[in-house]
């Protein structure tokens, strides 16, 4: 391979069949067969990773040997030779990045794949590479490029100047006053990641190198308990850097120190900035059953817990009452949202719960349930003036990491004060954490403007399915300089008092709806046989005419680029299978 060609695709691998015993197996009792008859090859992981077998099944393959003698094989390359005869080294994480996936990305980190490794003789970072690869079949590679993040690989691996001001579409050539790049960011790579880059990209990148690493320590605990996922919150978290660290670390002392006493943290702030998301989403991060409840009507204890007996169906419980029996003395996760709308009795009702961690069962009255593992999310829009006077104080102001955190705790204390006038002392005594979520600041607007913007060109790169009314499908959505697209939208749209919802709607006006005109306009019946040809091209841009506002305009592109690649791919295929 030149090592200054793009596009770069992964040669083939195939099964190591060793024996005739092998032959003739389905993929998946394959890999099964090979891990409990015959010794560990990368061969078998490689084209276990390039055909997209289950990740479970990789995981039983990985966990039938030797933890050393895997993680000493998945340090070493892939080797093959290309059509030149040369020898090229694949890093096991380059094929799955190949496959975006992020699940099997993780997996082979914590089996000790290095997230740092380069595809040699390019020298090309894997981090780099993930980036790249969104342009061979028109991808998203976002979570892939997150992953690695969150696995440890150095941001830094990209050139500085095309993610430190994440606002500005990254230049193609290197700056005059910026020092020569790696040598392996040649003019053409450096090109293809200028075209490739998203703003959503360049974000994280920003954000994990301002993250602080955790301690071996704590990630000793971490792996102890099974909780490595917690890491990954600040990476799928817009903002809110000081509030995820906090609940990071309120977590992680509860695991550490396995006491036996409920965690209880209130969330609270404007709505529409992550406490929800976050709530929500930390069941899945921590692996635990999870419970969600509405609050909103929630004016007596029976509403929460269910009737006591005799009442009437109190032998039903209620969704509380049950997840509280079905997970007792395990660890497990409650979410009770608009929790500030709920009266004083249903306040006095918790009491004993967040104090001593345990309860008894509605439906059997003389049934204690221990409830001291139990981590109760409250999420609440309390104390929102403070913390909006605190954003407009401090959201342009520029700062150091250890002034910000003052202030936050000054934020915390001040926040505090309100929750304990509008809960009461009582139950605010048993609040383990109060954690203020505060409004977006500019680059955060439009990071949450692009990450709407993201999931629309995720649902349109589905197959088409005309059955069932899918039509305007199989396409790309081309977003031209899309920090100064999210910038314009947020700076027209954004609203503190509703969060990403105010930009989610600008998204819909602006963006979605003149799509679906544009999609309209075209010629002709949709298909699904469409699928089997190249995408149709939206191109989506902010045009500024002489003395008018600027305007985003969508218009139907071509799809050269796209057909560009897929005939390179299947070049390179035929030359190995030559």
């Amino acid at each position: 391979m030149d090592r200054r060609v793009l596009p770069l695709f992964m040669p083939k691998a195939r099964p190591d069949l060793v024996s005739y015993c092998c032959r003739g197996r389905p993929q998946e009792s394959l890999l099964d067969h090979h891990g409990l008859f015959h010794e560990l090859s990368l061969q078998n992981i490689a084209w276990a990773t390039q055909n997209g077998l289950d990740v479970h099944c990789i995981e039983r393959y990985l966990e039938a040997f030797d933890k050393q003698n895997v993680a000493e094989t998945l340090e070493e390359p892939y080797l093959v030779k290309d059509e030149a005869k040369n020898i090229l080294k694949i890093p096991i994480l380059a094929m799955a990045v190949e496959q975006n996936s992020p699940e099997l990305i993780r997996l082979l980190c914590s089996f000790g794949a290095c997230p740092n490794d380069t595809i040699k003789p390019c020298e090309i970072p894997v981090l780099a590479y993930a980036v790249i690869n969104s342009e061979y079949g028109f991808t998203d590679t976002t979570d892939v490029l997150i992953q690695l993040l969150m696995m440890g690989a150095d941001p830094h691996q990209i050139p500085l100047d095309m993610w430190q001001d994440p606002l500005k579409a990254p230049r193609r050539d290197v700056p005059r006053n910026k020092a020569s790049t790696s040598e392996w960011c040649t003019a053409e790579v450096r090109e293809a990641l200028a075209r490739t880059l998203n703003l959503m990209q360049r974000y994280v990148l920003l954000k994990a190198s301002t993250i602080d690493r955790p301690s071996a320590r704590t990630l000793q605990i971490a792996r102890a308990t099974k909780i490595m996922a917690l890491f990954e919150i600040p990476y799928h978290i817009i903002g809110q850097q000081e509030a995820t660290r906090t609940v990071v670390d309120a977590i992680v002392n509860v695991y550490m120190s396995d006491r036996n006493k409920p965690l209880v943290l209130l969330l609270t702030g404007l709505s529409g900035h992550g406490k929800t998301e976050l709530a929500k989403n930390l069941g899945a991060f921590l692996s635990l059953r999870s419970v969600s409840v509405d609050c909103a009507r929630m004016q007596n204890e029976t509403d929460v817990f269910g009737p006591q007996a005799p009442y009437k169906e109190y032998d039903k419980g209620s969704p509380l009452n049950n997840h509280l029996c079905e997970h007792a003395g395990q660890r497990s996760l409650v979410f009770l949202d608009e929790f500030e709308k709920t009266t004083e009795d249903v306040h006095k009702a918790m009491l004993l719960l967040f104090e001593q961690g345990w309860y008894h069962d509605r439906r059997e009255i003389n049934k204690r349930v221990d409830c001291s593992k139990t981590i109760w999310i409250l999420a609440a829009n309390v104390g929102v003036e403070t913390i909006s006077r605190f954003w407009s104080r401090n959201s342009k102001a520029p700062m150091e990491q250890a002034q910000r955190t003052k202030e936050y705790l000054r934020l915390q204390r001040a926040v505090g004060r309100e929750v304990m006038q509008e809960l009461g002392h009582p139950l605010y005594g048993r609040i383990s954490a109060t954690v203020p979520f505060v409004p977006f600041n500019e680059l955060e607007q439009a990071v949450a403007t692009y990450e709407f913007m993201r999931e629309f060109r995720n649902q349109k790169r589905r197959p088409i399915e005309v059955d069932f009314n899918r039509l305007l499908n199989h396409c790309w959505i081309d977003y031209m300089d899309d920090g100064q697209l999210c910038s314009h939208l947020a700076s027209e749209h954004y609203r503190p008092e509703i969060g990403a919802r105010s930009l989610e709607h600008a998204v819909e006006d602006n963006i979605i709806g003149p799509t679906g005109d544009c999609f309209l306009s075209g010629d002709g019946e949709v298909t699904d046989q469409m699928n089997e040809g190249p995408l149709e091209r939206y191109e989506v841009r902010l045009v500024t005419e002489a003395g008018l506002q600027p305007e985003i305009k969508v218009t139907r592109a071509g799809v050269a680029q796209f057909q560009r690649s897929e005939e390179q791919r299947a070049a390179r295929q035929q030359s190995e299978a030559d």
